[in-house]
């Protein structure tokens, strides 16, 4: 029983899950997490990505750091990739369920780059898309997996992929203005007040956070830092 007289039944799958703490660094958030970084090219969604990578660091260090991209070996050059200042390794297809079944109790990240998630093939058993799902769902909250999307559009993840985001990260200016309403049922928020929190962002590379996991902070952030919504 808590401090609030409620039950609390303890979830031995979820023992290892952390949340930051009230004053943490904004980008440093909840493990595990499903984090959908959308925005066109130029974004900074790399940028931004590899900062929530050293932030999660700091609440808990990555055993493991696993990147799928169409261009991963480019990615992963070691003097022009932009991944070549961390120790990542490439996948080229979501593995089966028993790759991480044997990681269990190590603490995995998985960035997707810009992999295309709507032609995912539909052919064996378990087949990608079915893979992804459950990389995304059931592997993510049971084995401490934490995913980044990234998408240059709102579309560019299926609807089975933005269903089970924790986060959304949002660049308003490489976003069709046009996409507001569609994209505001996917993060809760009325398509009035998320076209006032676009208008919000006037630096280029501005970004919205927004967080559907609560974790005591405020639910919109504008560059991880800056409260616009409770």
């Amino acid at each position: 029983m808590d401090s609030k007289g409620v039950i609390v039944v303890p979830n031995k799958e979820k023992e290892d899950h952390k949340t930051p703490s009230l004053d943490a660094h904004g980008l440093c958030l909840a493990q595990p997490s499903v984090v959908f970084l959308c925005g066109g090219t130029g974004a900074s969604k790399t940028t931004t990505a590899l900062s929530l990578a050293v932030r999660g660091y700091e609440l808990q260090p990555w055993d493991n750091i696993f990147l799928m991209s169409p261009s991963v070996e480019s990615a992963m050059d070691p003097k022009t990739g932009e991944y070549r200042l961390v120790n990542v390794q490439p996948l080229k297809v979501f593995p089966q369920i028993q790759f991480w079944k044997e990681k269990k109790g190590q603490k995995n990240l998985l960035i997707l780059d810009d992999v295309d998630l709507t032609h995912l093939s539909t052919r064996g058993d378990p087949c990608q898309r079915i893979l992804c799902d459950r990389t995304l769902g059931y592997v993510s909250t049971h084995m401490n997996l934490t995913v980044y999307v990234m998408n240059q559009t709102w579309v560019g993840a299926p609807p089975f992929v933005r269903k089970l985001c924790t986060h959304f990260i949002l660049y308003p200016n490489r976003l069709d203005r046009a996409s507001i309403p569609y994209i505001s049922k996917g993060v809760m928020l009325h398509k009035d007040t998320l076209r006032q929190l676009f208008d919000a962002c006037v630096e280029p590379y501005d970004f919205l956070l927004i967080t559907l996991k609560p974790d005591g902070r405020a639910m919109v952030r504008i560059n991880g830092h800056r409260v616009v919504r409770n």
